[in-house]
């Protein structure tokens, strides 16, 4: 689109061309040309043509601007979205890092649990171990009373199954003797 600034600048541009042209109308060329009717006679032509260069000439510069504007918008935008996934990136890793702080405090907090029931657990056994062996000492001392005294019961039964087996003999031995005197008597 042609703005009033614009269109300002292509009439000014094509006041001073026609100048120009107008001057060197006037003047003869350097080298060799077509006289000056022949170049008043093409004057015509060679606005129009000026006109339609400045034109393009503008519609160029317009499209650079555009081409420009274009690049910097996308370089924005580019930038822009860098910054969204800078910034989504250290949102991630700020996650991430806070659930890896979160599970190695959980682990270490398992850990310490687990060494805590462990030592509870290796406590309980240490008592019971101590209990069985106390009991186990009662019930050996309690065996060894009852075998010592059973021993003694039986050395003391077998003593008087001796002594009384010993008297039954000497009785016997006596009665026969007895019998034997009373015979030989």
């Amino acid at each position: 689109m042609v703005t009033r600034r614009r269109k300002v600048w292509i009439r000014q541009s094509i006041v001073t061309v026609d100048k120009d042209l107008i001057k060197a109308s006037q003047q003869p060329p350097p080298h060799k040309r077509p006289d000056v009717l022949k170049r008043g006679h093409n004057f015509i032509t060679n606005v129009s043509t000026m006109r339609n260069i400045i034109d393009d000439l503008n519609d160029k510069e317009e499209a650079i601007v555009e081409k420009k504007l274009n690049r910097s918008r996308a370089v924005i935008l580019n930038q822009q979205e860098d910054k969204k996934e800078h910034q989504n990136n250290i949102q991630e890793k700020k996650k991430t890092l806070i659930e890896v702080s979160r599970s190695n405090m959980m682990s270490v907090i398992m850990m310490m649990t687990t060494r805590k029931e462990m030592i509870e657990k290796m406590k309980v056994q240490l008592k019971n171990k101590k209990r069985e062996k106390k009991k186990l000492r009662k019930v050996n001392l309690g065996q060894m009373r009852s075998k010592i005294s059973q021993e003694h019961v039986e050395e003391v039964v077998d003593e008087k199954n001796e002594i009384q087996r010993i008297d039954s003999i000497d009785e016997k031995l006596n009665t026969r003797t007895e019998k034997r005197v009373r015979f030989n008597l």
